[in-house]
C-alpha cells in the first residue's frame, strides 16, 4: 500500500489517499506434489494403477505421460483427506480431546475406548501431515527431529513468503512498476532477452588448451559407459526431499517412496538417453525462480536466477557429473582448488565455446552429445510469487541448481587458468614477487578470480588482454562494478587506466573471508557476528522449545561460523560475542535481549553424558578446525596450499631430513610459526605418537585413516629450534566427520 498526505488547509488533521496494490497474481499456478501424500494408505495403491495403464511411445514418453496421468488422483486424495491440513489437524486434536475428558469420567465404556484410540491415531496422522506438508515449504531439516510445534514452522513460511514476494519492479530509467502483470511481463522480457538471444563469439584457438593435461582413453571408455540401475537409484536417492519443485511438479520424495512400483520404467527412461543421446523436451523444460539477493531487492540485477529441474533431468545429470568428478582432479589446474568477478557467468556461456572446449580436451564425442543434450534442449518459464509466466528457449547457458553446470564452469574456466600459464610464460610477463617461485598467476573459485601480476605496466596489461580474448571467445566479461585492483607502491591512476577497474583497499572480502595485510581487529570481524545475529534473528526463537533452540544453536556453532573458525585464530572478545548471542537466544528467544542464564555456559558444552547439552567450546573448537591444516600439509601433497606452505616454512628446518622426520620437524616448524596453530596438533587415526624428554616419534600406519582423529595438545614449549620441542598430550578427543 503506498499513500500520502495532502495539504491541512486550515485544518489541524492532514488528509491522506491511500492506494492499494493489487496482489493478485493472474499466472498459472502449477501442480504440485506434497510429501505427506506419501503417507496415506491409498498412496501406493493410486501409483500401482495408474502405472498398469499401457502406453505407446518412448520409454521417457511413458514415463512422462504416467506422471501427468497420475496428477488427477492425487489431487482427488488431497481433497478428500489433506484439503486445509492446518484447520484438519487442528480439529482432530479438539476432537481427541474431547472425547479424551469424555471417557475420563465414563472409564469404563468400551465404545468410548475405541473411538479415543480411533481418534488417537487420526490425531497423529494429520499432525504428522501437518508437520510434513509445513517442513516442506519452509525447507527447514534441522528441527524435523528436535521439535515438534508447527507455529514456528508456519511464521518462518510467512517470514519467507513476505521476503521472498516480488510487489513492485523498478526498471533502467527508474521508473517503478506495482502491477503484477507489468512485473512478470518485465521479468519475461529480460531473461528472454538475456538467455534466448546467442552471443556473437570468436572461434577459441585450440592451441591455448593444449599445454595441458588430457582425457586419457581409459577415462574415456568409463565416461561412455552404459548406466546401471544401482548409479540411477543413488543419484535419485541423493537428492533431497524438500528440493525446489520441477515443472512437473513431483518431489523427490514421490520417486523414492514409489521406487518399487516405478522403478523400471524410471531406469528404463534414462538408460533410454544414455543409448539414443537424445532427451524429451518436457522433461528438460525448466523454471526460473527468482531469490533477492538483498532485503528489499527492487531492481532487476538484484534478483538471482535458480534453475527448478524435473527429478529425471536432475538423476541424469548427477549420474554425468559423478562421471567428471574424478576426471576433473587431473584435468583442472590446481589454481582452481580455491578479484576479478565475472558478469552473469553462468547466463552468458557461449554453447558452442563449451562444446570445442570438450573436444579439445579429449572428451570421448559420445560423452560430449550428453552434455550437449543437457544444454540445448533447455527451455524456461518464470516463477512469481507463485505463478508462471512466459516460455522461451536458452541459447547460452549455464543453469544455477543443475548439479552439471558447477563441473561444466569449472572446465570452461580450465582454459582460463592455461592461458594464464602461457601467458606467463611472456618475456614481458612479470610475476609478483611471493608468486614466481611457483608461478601462480590466479587463483579461481566458481566465478571469483585472483590475479597476480608485478606492478608494470607490461605485465598488468598482458593480464586484462588474456583476460578480454578469454571473453571474447567464451561470452564471460568482466563485471566491471564489483573488479577491483590492489596495489602498494604503484601508481594507482595508471592501474586503473589500464584495468578500468576500481581501486581496491585493504581489508577485501574474498569468498566470505576477509583478507588483510595485517591481523584482523575485533571490530573486523563484524560480518561473522553480523551473519549469525541475522540466522538467529530469522529463526523466530520465541515460538520454539528450549530442545529447538539448543538444535539451532549446534548448527550455529558448527554449521556457520565453521569456515571462518577453520581459517583464522578467533579473538577471545570475538568469541565472547558470539556466546553472547546464542546465550541469549536459548534463555529468551532473541539476541537482543539478555536474561540471568539458569546454567553456566561451560557447563552446557560438557557432553550429554555429563548433564551437558553437547554444545561445543569454541576456543577449542577453532583450535581442532585450524589443526587440519597441519595435516593437510602431510597428505594434500599436490595442493598448490601445500606447496606454498612448504616453500615459506620448510626450507630453514628441513636440510638433510627424510621420510617421516622430515615430516615431524616440519610441522613443529609450522605449529611455532603459523599463529594460531601454536597451541594444536593434528595427529589422525592411525597415527601414534611417543614423548621422550626431548624426541618426538611418529609412527605412520595405513594410508586410509577415514573419520579424522583429533588430540587437543599444549606445548610446553616451541622454540626457535625445531628439535627442541615437547609435546604432551591432552585427555580430550573429538571425532570430526
Amino acid at each position: 500500500m503506498e499513500n500520502f498526505g495532502l495539504p491541512t488547509k486550515w485544518s489541524d488533521h492532514s488528509p491522506c489517499v491511500a492506494s492499494m496494490i493489487d496482489n493478485r497474481d493472474q499466472g498459472f499456478r502449477p501442480f504440485k506434489f506434497f510429501n505427506m501424500w506419501t503417507h496415506h494408505v491409498d498412496f501406493f495403491d493410486l501409483v500401482r494403477d495408474q502405472w498398469r495403464v499401457r502406453l505407446n511411445g518412448t520409454a521417457m514418453y511413458r514415463l512422462c505421460k504416467k506422471l501427468k496421468l497420475l496428477k488427477d488422483p492425487l489431487k482427488k486424495l488431497n481433497n478428500l483427506n489433506f484439503f486445509h491440513i492446518l484447520v484438519r489437524a487442528e480439529s482432530a486434536e479438539q476432537e481427541l480431546l474431547l472425547h479424551q475428558k469424555l471417557l475420563h469420567d465414563n472409564p469404563g465404556d468400551e465404545e468410548l475406548q475405541r473411538r479415543v484410540s480411533d481418534f488417537r491415531q487420526k490425531a497423529n496422522r494429520l499432525a504428522e501431515a501437518e508437520l510434513s506438508f509445513c517442513s516442506q515449504l519452509a525447507k527447514v531439516k534441522y528441527l524435523n527431529n528436535s521439535d515438534r510445534g508447527t507455529k514456528f514452522f508456519h511464521d518462518l513460511i510467512k517470514s519467507n513468503r513476505a521476503r521472498n514476494q516480488i510487489v513492485s519492479l523498478t526498471d533502467s530509467n527508474g521508473a517503478v512498476t506495482t502491477s503484477t502483470l507489468q512485473v512478470s511481463s518485465m521479468f519475461v522480457d529480460y531473461y528472454t532477452n538475456l538467455l534466448d538471444t546467442q552471443k556473437v563469439c570468436q572461434k577459441m584457438d585450440m592451441g591455448s588448451i593444449t599445454g595441458g593435461n588430457m582425457v586419457s582413453n581409459d577415462q574415456a571408455v568409463n565416461l561412455t559407459r552404459m548406466v546401471t540401475e544401482e548409479e540411477i537409484k543413488t543419484a535419485l536417492f541423493s537428492i533431497g526431499d524438500d528440493k525446489a519443485l520441477g515443472p512437473n511438479g513431483y518431489s523427490s520424495c514421490f520417486f523414492k517412496k514409489s521406487w518399487d512400483i516405478i522403478r523400471a520404467d524410471v531406469c528404463e527412461a534414462i538408460k533410454e538417453f544414455f543409448r539414443a543421446g537424445s532427451i524429451l523436451k518436457q522433461m528438460n523444460h525448466t523454471i526460473i525462480a527468482l531469490v533477492p539477493k538483498s532485503r528489499n531487492a527492487s531492481r532487476m540485477e538484484e534478483f538471482r536466477p535458480i534453475s527448478c529441474c524435473n527429478v529425471i533431468y536432475k538423476i541424469i545429470s548427477k549420474i554425468l557429473a559423478s562421471s567428471l568428478s574424478p576426471i576433473l582432479e587431473n584435468l583442472v589446474d590446481h589454481a582452481q582448488s580455491a578479484f576479478v568477478d565475472l558478469r552473469k557467468a553462468y547466463d552468458t556461456i557461449n554453447w558452442e565455446f563449451m562444446e570445442d572446449v570438450l573436444m579439445g580436451l579429449k572428451f570421448p564425442s559420445q560423452f560430449v552429445n550428453w552434455v550437449m543434450q543437457c544444454m540445448s534442449t533447455t527451455s524456461y518459464s518464470m516463477s512469481i510469487n507463485g505463478s508462471l509466466h512466459g516460455f522461451f528457449k536458452g541459447k547460452q547457458v549455464l543453469r544455477q541448481g543443475d548439479p552439471l553446470s558447477p563441473f561444466l564452469f569449472s572446465i570452461c574456466l580450465e582454459v582460463l587458468s592455461r592461458s594464464m600459464a602461457k601467458l606467463s610464460r611472456n618475456p614481458d610477463f612479470k610475476h609478483h614477487l611471493k608468486c614466481a617461485e611457483l608461478a601462480i598467476s590466479h587463483l579461481a573459485f566458481a566465478d571469483d578470480l585472483i590475479l597476480f601480476s608485478r606492478g608494470d605496466t607490461l605485465s598488468v596489461g598482458l593480464v586484462v588482454e588474456g583476460l578480454k580474448n578469454f571473453g571474447c571467445c567464451s561470452g564471460l566479461s568482466i563485471n566491471a562494478s564489483k573488479a577491483q585492483v590492489f596495489m602498494v607502491g604503484v601508481c594507482s591512476e595508471e592501474m586503473e587506466k589500464i584495468t578500468g577497474f576500481n581501486i581496491g583497499q585493504y581489508p577485501f572480502r574474498y569468498l566470505g573471508i576477509l583478507v588483510a595485510a595485517s591481523r584482523l581487529t575485533i571490530d573486523q570481524f563484524s560480518p561473522l557476528i553480523s551473519k549469525i545475529s541475522e540466522y538467529i534473528n530469522a529463526w523466530v526463537g520465541s515460538t520454539l522449545s528450549y530442545a529447538g533452540r539448543s538444535e539451532l544453536i549446534k548448527l550455529v556453532l558448527q554449521g556457520v561460523e565453521c569456515f571462518w573458525l577453520s581459517i583464522l585464530p578467533i579473538p577471545t572478545g570475538v568469541i565472547g560475542k558470539i556466546i553472547s548471542l546464542c546465550r541469549n537466544f536459548l534463555w529468551v528467544g532473541k539476541v537482543t535481549a539478555a536474561k540471568k542464564p539458569l546454567v553456566a555456559w561451560k557447563d552446557m558444552c560438557r557432553p550429554r553424558q555429563e548433564g551437558g547439552l553437547g554444545f561445543v567450546d569454541l576456543k577449542g573448537w577453532n583450535m581442532a578446525l585450524m589443526s587440519k591444516a597441519l595435516w593437510n600439509l602431510q597428505s594434500k601433497k599436490d595442493s598448490l596450499w601445500r606447496k606454498d606452505q612448504s616453500r615459506q616454512l620448510w626450507t630453514e628446518c628441513t636440510a638433510g631430513l627424510t621420510g617421516d622426520w622430515l615430516v615431524v620437524v616440519s610441522l613443529l616448524k609450522l605449529l611455532g610459526t603459523v599463529e594460531g596453530l601454536h597451541a594444536a596438533a593434528t595427529l589422525v587415526a592411525e597415527v601414534v605418537v611417543l614423548v621422550a624428554a626431548l624426541e618426538v616419534v611418529v609412527l605412520f600406519g595405513s594410508s586410509s585413516f577415514g573419520s579424522a582423529l583429533v588430540f587437543y595438545c599444549a606445548f610446553v614449549q616451541v622454540s626457535l629450534n625445531p628439535y627442541d620441542c615437547r609435546l604432551i598430550i591432552a585427555p580430550k578427543v573429538l571425532f570430526l566427520d
